[in-house]
């Protein structure tokens, strides 16, 4: 318990010491007086020297995995998604970590767990050096498995999620800024004097091959050999370009916000400052659902919004917000956004992936008359890219980086002052192998989504399910039946072990827009909440539930939005 307690709170050494010596002292403890005892903390990290003076500590996939798979009953194939980045450590310094983390794509609940950490100046200098041992490793276990228990874990490789300077380093390709910069096609860049930056507009380019990258025939855009070559992978279509971090919202999303507030794509679209002040007083009142946990800053930090708020800007405030203070065809043309990026999230609309693809390519072409030519840069380029990636692998958050981003969000929190930092996150690493549930395997149970649990909550029941919650709070309240009702939840009924729901309907609602298609075709609807507008109150079965509603505010009616995960 003292070592799963200093884990989650990442506790110092120090501290834990003189804990240790008051609960031996006052309480007859016989506790063992060296923390690295009870933490289990490895006495030798051994570190492989790299070149410019780096170093780099190997833990290796399959001791990774030994771990979380400890109480494996039975044999299985795991497929599993590799992340590469930066992580700067130190405000005063150059000095980076830059962690290989790997997760289980078939087990998201897993956290994601770290196989190897390079540290030096800025990124490793020699990418066969810094990825040749990770590489050797999954070679062999991909052809051996791992025995744990003595049954049989079998690896697939399911893809490489990084974010654009660290896919062009993986790759040992040019950066994405420069002329043959694309990874997924040969497009050919053109340099904007205006924006001072590299222009993709063309969307007809030959996409590359895995074949001709193997064979080294791009010779201007790849720069030499990488250890990824030694791997079963299709090195074009395995190394994503469409993770929805780095590409949608802290890329397309935070580009148009900008420009936007500052008018520097286009005045036509500039924001006044009356405008960018009732802007900002309407983000600061949003309430999300308590299944979005960051709320909404004004316009005033939006340069410091964190990749969250992007995502429920696109995904949820934006085309409520966006209607009043945008002209119509700049905000007909974020509905394309909007619209294609829903299609591509939730696998209920996988079969209208085409309609995503014409809605990017017409995007990106209005993209062009509407705010230029020289600002489709490399993120609004790589649009045209995404719905390849999703009938392949699946919805976007299926291979986001969110997790691998909050992981290292935690993993610095291991790095303190004073010498040797690698060795000191190698020892946390290690010690929270030990004790951490996050990263430990249990059998799937066949358990419906749509089953759920009451709980109080002053005096109220709320609903929890496995992925949201309802509660008669204004922004937890709302849910759509699989007859397409909206239903205001207002408590929970149990007849003979089975729970229903106690609400009312809504009785009128309608589109929200109609281009490029009815709001409704992705199940979202304006109403008024008079007390005219509902009926009766009536009971609906949980299993009866298609997804929980995101209400928001506009005028003197509401905008439903589905909460996008909850979709059945």
């Amino acid at each position: 318990m003292v070592s799963l307690w200093t884990t989650e709170h990442h506790i110092s050494q120090l501290a834990l010491k003189a804990l240790i010596d008051v609960l031996n002292s006052n309480l007859g403890l016989q506790l063992p007086k060296d923390p690295r005892t009870i933490m289990q903390t490895p006495r030798n990290i051994e570190l492989i020297p790299m070149e410019a003076n780096g170093q780099y500590w190997h833990n290796g996939l399959e001791s990774c995995l030994k771990r979380i798979f400890r109480d494996m009953s039975t044999s299985m194939t795991v497929s599993i998604n590799v992340n590469v980045d930066g992580l700067p450590i130190y405000n005063s310094t150059t000095k980076n970590f830059w962690p290989i983390l790997c997760n289980i794509y078939e087990y998201p609940s897993i956290a994601p767990f770290t196989v190897g950490i390079y540290y030096g100046n800025g990124k490793p200098k020699d990418i066969n050096q810094f990825m040749s041992p990770f590489v050797e490793e999954l070679v062999n276990l991909l052809r051996l498995g791992v025995t744990i228990n003595g049954y049989q874990l079998n690896l697939r490789i399911r893809c490489f999620i990084c974010d654009t300077p660290a896919r062009s380093f993986v790759k040992a390709v040019i950066s994405f800024n420069g002329k043959y910069g694309c990874l997924k096609c040969t497009t050919k860049g053109r340099y904007s004097m205006l924006t001072r930056t590299m222009t993709y507009p063309e969307l007809t380019a030959p996409l590359r091959t895995d074949e001709k990258f193997r064979s080294m025939e791009y010779s201007n855009h790849q720069r030499g050999q990488t250890p990824l070559m030694q791997l079963p992978i299709d090195m074009i279509q395995d190394i994503i370009v469409g993770d929805s971090l780095h590409l949608l919202e802290l890329g397309v999303m935070k580009k148009l916000l900008t420009g936007w507030r500052t008018g520097s794509m286009t005045l036509k679209a500039k924001w006044s400052v009356t405008q960018k002040k009732e802007i900002s007083e309407y983000l600061v009142k949003v309430k999300f659902p308590s299944e979005i946990h960051r709320q909404m800053r004004s316009l005033d930090f939006v340069s410091l919004w964190k990749g969250l708020e992007y995502r429920n800007f696109l995904n949820y405030v934006g085309i409520v917000l966006l209607k009043d203070f945008l002209p119509e065809k700049n905000y007909e043309h974020f509905l394309f956004l909007f619209c294609a990026v829903r299609i591509c999230s939730v696998k209920h609309y996988e079969n209208f992936l085409p309609v995503a693809r014409k809605l990017l390519t017409d995007f990106i072409d209005n993209f062009k008359s509407l705010y230029g030519t020289e600002f489709i840069t490399s993120n609004v380029h790589n649009l045209c890219h995404i719905v390849d990636e999703v009938e392949r692998f699946g919805p976007l958050p299926s291979f986001s980086s969110y997790p691998f981003e909050n992981f290292m969000h935690s993993l610095k929190k291991n790095v303190r002052t004073g010498p040797n930092p690698l060795s000191q996150i190698a020892a946390r690493i290690l010690e929270t192998s030990n004790t951490d549930s996050s990263q430990h395997f249990k059998q799937n149970i066949n358990k419906s989504s749509r089953q759920a649990t009451v709980e109080q909550k002053s005096g109220k029941a709320q609903l929890v399910f496995n992925d949201f919650k309802l509660s008669t709070d204004f922004q937890d309240k709302w849910l759509l039946t699989k007859q397409l009702d909206i239903v205001k939840f207002s408590g929970v009924y149990n007849e003979d072990a089975e729970l229903q729901i106690v609400g009312r309907q809504v009785i009128s609602k309608y589109d929200f827009f109609s281009k490029p298609f009815r709001s409704s075709f992705l199940h979202i609807y304006k109403a008024k909440l008079c007390t005219g507008n509902f009926t009766s109150t009536d009971y609906f079965k949980l299993q009866d539930i298609f997804c929980k509603l995101v209400p928001l505010i506009r005028r003197d009616s509401v905008v439903f939005i589905p909460l996008m995960h909850t979709i059945e």
